[in-house]
C-alpha cells in the first residue's frame, strides 16, 4: 500500500514497521489474524482455520463457494473483504485520516483466455472495495503501475518492457516512459501492448511440491490387485495454496484409509494419511516455498519436515529447473506475445523492468534477460514498485 500526501508518494508500513504483508488469514474462535501474524499462529499450532493466496480465487468458480469457519459458512468475498478492510484500517491509523479514494492494482488477466472471468473478477473486487468504505475506486494494471514508479527517476525517454511476475500471474506491458510522458493526464496512447498468463510463484511451488515432496506421501505408488495408481488429484490439490482447505474432508480421509489397507507402499500412504489427519499441508507447502526461495541463492537445498517421522528432501537447482521449465516456457511465450502485439523487435526494448518475487528465480531471470540483451535491467524495488506506481497514478486521477 502506498499513499499520496502533498504531492509526495510513500509506502505505508503494514506490519511491524515493514511494507510487505503476506496474503494470509488465520481465524480462531476469538480472533482474526493477518499476514505474518496469521502464518506464525498457524505454524505455531494454534487451533483455527488458515487461508493463503486468496487473490488466486478471484475470477474462478470458487468465488461462489463458502468455507466453514467457527461453525459458520463464510463466503470467499467476505474473507477477501476482511483482509482489505484490515489493510485500510492500518493505513488510516498511519495517516490519521479516512481514505475514500483508491487505485487498486490488478493483473492483466485473472484467468487465461477468459475475458468474462477477468471482468467478473474486477467487478467483484470493486464490490468488495465499496463494502469496506472506499467511495472512489479506479483499477490499473499492475505492470503499468510498476512502469510509473520507475519513470520518476528517468532523465531520457525509454521504451520499456515491464515484467511483473507475482504469486498467481505473470504480466507484461510495453510502454513509453520518461520525462516527456510523465505529466500527461492520459497515458493510454503510451501503452503499446499488454499480455498476461496465469502462471506465477504458486505454480512453481505446486510443481516443486508434486515432483520433489509428494513422492514421500505416496505419489507414484499403487494399490490393490490391479495395481491402481493413488489418485493424482490428492497430491495436486495438497500442493495448491488455494485448494488445501478443501482436502480436509471425511471423504478424503476414508478414501486414503481404504487405499492404505491395500497399498504396495504403506509407509508413504501413512505419511499422506497423517498429513490429512493433522491438517499439516499448509506447513508442508511452506517448507516447499522456502526451498524454492533458498534455490534462488543455493545450488542444493536440504529441506526437512516433521510429521510422525522426520522426512528429508534433497533438491538440486538443476532438478528444480527441469521441474519448472514448462512454467518458465509459458512465461517466456507471454513475453514474446507482448513483443509481437507491440510490433517491436527485442532490440527495440531500451529498459527491462522486473518486479514481483518470481523474477528472482534464476531460470526465469536468465531466460528473460537473454531475450533482451540490449536492454538496461532495472530490478530495484521488486516488491514495492507496483504500490508506488499506483500511488503516482492516484495523484493524476484524484
Amino acid at each position: 500500500m502506498a499513499v499520496t500526501e502533498n504531492e509526495n508518494v510513500m509506502l505505508v508500513p503494514l506490519e511491524q514497521g515493514g511494507f510487505l504483508l503476506p496474503t494470509a488469514i488465520f481465524c480462531s474462535k476469538t480472533k482474526w489474524l493477518f499476514g505474518n501474524e496469521a502464518i506464525d499462529a498457524y505454524l505455531g499450532g494454534e487451533e483455527g482455520r488458515f487461508m493463503r493466496s486468496m487473490k488466486r480465487i478471484l475470477g474462478t468458480d470458487l468465488m461462489k463457494a463458502t468455507t466453514l469457519i467457527n461453525n459458520k459458512y463464510v463466503s470467499f468475498d467476505s474473507l477477501i473483504g476482511n483482509f482489505l478492510k484490515e489493510i485500510k484500517a492500518r493505513m488510516e491509523v498511519h495517516m490519521k485520516s479516512e481514505i475514500q479514494s483508491v487505485v487498486i492494482g490488478r493483473p492483466v488477466h485473472y484467468q487465461d483466455y477468459n475475458p468474462d472471468a477477468d471482468q467478473l473478477a474486477e467487478e467483484k473486487t470493486r464490490e468488495i472495495a465499496q463494502s469496506i468504505g472506499f467511495k472512489n475506486i479506479v483499477f490499473q494494471y499492475e505492470p503499468i503501475a510498476a512502469a510509473f514508479a520507475h519513470e520518476q527517476n528517468l532523465t531520457q525517454d525509454k521504451t520499456a518492457l515491464v515484467v511483473d511476475l507475482g504469486g498467481g500471474t505473470s504480466d507484461f506491458t510495453i510502454i513509453r516512459i520518461g520525462p516527456n510522458f510523465l505529466k500527461k493526464s492520459d497515458r493510454k496512447g503510451d501503452i503499446l501492448a499488454t499480455s498476461g498468463v496465469r502462471v506465477g510463484g504458486n505454480d512453481f511451488d505446486h510443481d516443486l511440491s508434486v515432483n520433489s515432496f509428494m513422492p514421500q506421501f505416496g505419489r507414484g505408488t499403487t494399490y490393490g490387485a490391479k495395481k491402481l495408481p493413488v489418485p493424482e488429484y490428492l497430491f495436486s490439490h495438497l500442493s495448491e495454496w488455494s485448494k488445501i482447505n478443501f482436502m480436509y474432508t471425511p471423504h478424503n480421509l476414508r478414501m486414503v484409509k481404504d487405499i492404505l489397507l491395500n497399498s504396495h507402499d504403506p509407509a508413504k500412504l501413512e505419511n499422506l494419511l497423517l498429513l490429512l489427519e493433522m491438517q499439516q499441508a499448509h506447513q508442508l507447502l511452506q517448507t516447499v516455498e522456502q526451498a524454492k526461495i533458498d534455490l534462488t541463492t543455493q545450488k542444493q537445498v536440504h529441506a526437512s519436515f516433521d510429521l510422525d517421522a522426520h522426512l528429508i528432501f534433497d533438491i538440486s537447482l538443476d532438478a528444480f529447473e527441469q521441474i519448472v521449465q514448462s512454467q518458465c516456457d509459458k512465461i517466456i511465450d507471454c513475453a514474446k506475445e507482448c513483443l509481437k502485439l507491440a510490433n517491436l523487435k527485442a532490440n527495440e526494448i531500451d529498459l527491462l523492468i522486473l518486479t514481483g518475487g518470481t523474477s528472482k528465480i534464476p531460470l526465469v531471470y536468465r531466460t528473460i534477460c537473454s531475450l533482451f540483451p540490449h536492454a538496461i535491467i532495472s530490478d530495484k524495488q521488486r516488491m514495492e514498485s507496483v504500490a508506488l506506481g499506483l500511488a503516482h497514478f492516484a495523484q493524476q486521477v484524484f
